[in-house]
């Protein structure tokens, strides 16, 4: 799952993040995989 908006919920635990921050941008937050 790819969160472009970089609006993760809060507490909630999943895998180890990736920050592609400097590949992808979308109103300044980076995309967030995982």
């Amino acid at each position: 799952y790819c969160d472009r908006g970089g609006m993760l919920a809060a507490g909630q635990q999943m895998a180890p993040v990736i920050v592609l921050n400097e590949i992808y941008q979308n109103g300044g937050h980076g995309v967030y995989c995982w």
